[in-house]
């Protein structure tokens, strides 16, 4: 058995940042970058979909997140190069693996037994994080969204793998350019971990609050799908809108609920590395843990009505009192993040 270090992550709204944060969660290596970045959301309203996701989730380019960090060597290959190199395709994942590199490979789902909901019944090309292998048993260690649940680990048999690579489609729309590429990815020893800039993280938390984009990340970016976009405060509004009108995606609760997270997860580093004492961090985490158990209590109230109705068949009341209970935390948030950026700027010399 070949195994790579993976742990819990510490979010999981999306594949991609779950992949992430299951290497990446509580090391100390990557503290820095998570201290100076997850500053911001991204609501994206088009026909295809409307979701708040991390301004992380989508970079500046056709790629993933992946490509764009200093601690990962990161290797991206065509499908169509791997297949003339390597006539085995479970070859080369494990000697991927051999050589530390953890894996991304989109793969056709109707040929994976543990999607109950895709198996032998829908085609559908999603990419698999591929982290280990078990020669004996035949298996890949894998981590994925099965089954419309949570980011979890998996037991994946090599010959689904290969029957899920071999039958693959790969999209024609250059926006998911990133399903035709094998992703490889291995931690680089020689990483020298960024300074913390608490000049970065103070202007970014004040675009947040200002429902602005401050990295104009999106400022020439040509629009996906002819998207709309929204940025920091404003998530909530258009989440509560889609509550209202019944087109809610329960997604957006779970990035809701994660940026809060990631929130006491920012300032917990900001501590241990010196940045805020510990009066400012009793106070401020105080603080932060009730947002998150009311964002928590929020979630699950989403998604308890939703079960209830079979969909979102439920009544003006319901929608109005959950939209209320959002009201709330968005102020909540808001009054946090005001005396988080004061602590910040009381505590150094950015003006």
């Amino acid at each position: 058995m070949k195994k790579l270090n993976v742990s819990e992550p510490l979010i999981t709204s999306s594949p991609t940042i779950a992949a992430l944060f299951a290497v990446i969660s509580r090391q100390d290596f990557a503290d820095h970058w998570v201290a100076n970045n997850f500053n911001n959301l991204l609501f994206i309203r088009n026909d295809y979909e409307n979701r708040c996701i991390f301004m992380e989730d989508q970079p500046s380019n056709r790629e993933t997140i992946f490509s764009e960090l200093n601690f990962f060597r990161y290797n991206r290959i065509k499908y169509d190069v791997v297949n003339y190199l390597s006539d085995n395709i479970l070859e080369f994942l494990c000697r991927s693996i051999d050589n530390q590199y953890y894996i991304r490979v989109a793969v056709d789902n109707f040929y994976i037994s543990a999607n109950k909901k895709a198996y032998n019944k829908n085609h559908h090309l999603h990419p698999l994080f591929i982290y280990g292998y078990d020669n004996e048993k035949k298996e890949f260690l894998a981590g994925e969204f099965f089954n419309q649940k949570k980011f979890d680990y998996y037991s994946i048999p090599f010959d689904e793998v290969k029957e899920a690579y071999c039958h693959s489609e790969y999209p024609k729309d250059e926006t998911e350019e990133y399903l035709e590429n094998i992703i490889l990815l291995k931690l680089d020893d020689a990483y020298v971990p960024e300074p913390i800039q608490l000049e970065k993280i103070v202007e970014e938390t004040k675009s947040y609050l200002c429902g602005k984009d401050a990295s104009n990340k999106y400022k020439y970016r040509r629009r996906k799908r002819d998207s709309l976009y929204y940025f920091g405060i404003e998530c909530y509004g258009q989440f509560m809108d889609d509550i209202v009108q019944r087109r809610v995606d329960t997604r957006s609760a779970h990035v809701i609920l994660d940026r809060i997270r990631i929130l006491a997860y920012k300032l917990d580093i900001l501590h241990r590395h010196g940045k805020m004492d510990k009066d400012d961090f009793g106070n401020l985490n105080k603080e932060v843990l009730e947002l998150e158990a009311e964002a928590l209590k929020n979630r699950n109230l989403l998604l308890k009505m939703l079960l209830k109705h079979g969909g979102a068949d439920y009544s003006d009341q319901e929608a109005e009192a959950l939209k209320e209970k959002y009201e709330s935390l968005r102020e909540k948030e808001k009054q946090y993040l005001g005396n988080f950026v004061d602590v910040i700027l009381s505590n150094s010399r950015i003006g």
